[in-house]
C-alpha cells in the first residue's frame, strides 16, 4: 500500500450550499471519522486525483493533515461519490486507521493472462468474485 499526504481544511459551512462552495474553490468536500472522530473538512482536488492516478487501483494510506492536530491522521478512502455524468469526485469518506488494529478492506481482483481453456478449446471466461474482503 501507499501513503501519500494530502492536505485538509476544516470546514465551517456544512450541508449542501458548504459543500457546493468547497467544490466552485476546486475543493472535495470530506469527512474523516473513526477512533472516536468526526471531522468535516475539504481536500484539494488536484491533489486528490493526482494520488488516485499514483495509486494505480490500488489502497492508498492518506496522511491526511487537519488544522489543530498535532500529527497527519493516518486514514483510508472508505468512499468516494462520483457525479454521475463527469465521473468527478463530489465527496469523500475517509476512515481513521489505527496502524496496530485489524481493518477489513475490500480489495479488487485483476486477472492477468489468458486461460488456456478460452485460448485453445473455445471457453468462456466467468468471473464471479471481482473484489475479496481481506482482514489486515
Amino acid at each position: 500500500m501507499k501513503t501519500i499526504a494530502i492536505d485538509g481544511q476544516l470546514r465551517e459551512r456544512l450541508g449542501k450550499g458548504g459543500a457546493r462552495s468547497s467544490r466552485r474553490d476546486g475543493r472535495i468536500p470530506a469527512v474523516l471519522y473513526g477512533q472516536g472522530k468526526s471531522i468535516h473538512l475539504s481536500v484539494d482536488r488536484k491533489q486528490f486525483v493526482r494520488a488516485v492516478q499514483e495509486a494505480h487501483g490500488e489502497n492508498i494510506i492518506f496522511d491526511v493533515k487537519v488544522p489543530g492536530e498535532s500529527a497527519p491522521l493516518k486514514s483510508i478512502a472508505r468512499e468516494v461519490q462520483h457525479h454521475p455524468i463527469s465521473r468527478a469526485a463530489v465527496h469523500v469518506d475517509f476512515q481513521h486507521i489505527d496502524m496496530t488494529k485489524k481493518i477489513q478492506l475490500d480489495v479488487a481482483v485483476h486477472l492477468q493472462g489468458e486461460p488456456e481453456g478460452v485460448r485453445n478449446y473455445g471457453g468462456i471466461l466467468e468471473q464471479p468474485a471481482r473484489d475479496l474482503a481481506v482482514l489486515c
